[in-house]
């Protein structure tokens, strides 16, 4: 077995990253081709309007309750765990924290994904 078989071999998560960031290249292009404009964040991402701001912390709420029960009654699943994330996310009051929930929500697909990858193996 080579260095590159284990490395960049199926399942792997270095594998996963390059097909991942593949995507990403390959989206960011198709995006800019369609709506050049309409990736930014607009200047009040993060300043609360009230409903939606709320909105998104019930979200939160509601996915880490979730998260908690099933923990709690032994089912929890990656797909709890993910919504969790993408829900902190949402909530996030500034770019800073943002970015963080983000790095998480993406280390969590990565995660499922291995799993995905690795089952039965």
């Amino acid at each position: 077995m080579s260095l590159d078989d284990v490395m960049l071999g199926e399942g792997t998560i270095p594998r996963t990253v390059y097909e991942i960031a593949f995507e990403v290249c390959a989206e960011v292009a198709r995006a800019c081709m369609q709506h050049p404009y309409s990736i930014r964040l607009p200047d009040n991402e993060f300043t609360p309007d009230g409903k939606t701001a709320e909105a998104r912390k019930t979200f939160e709420r509601i996915a880490k309750l979730s998260c908690e029960r099933a923990f709690a009654e032994g089912r929890l699943t990656h797909a709890h765990v993910l919504e969790e994330e993408v829900a902190e996310a949402l909530a996030a009051d500034t770019v800073e924290n943002r970015r963080k929930e983000l790095i998480q929500v993406a280390a969590m697909c990565l995660k499922q994904i291995w799993d995905i990858d690795t089952r039965g193996k």
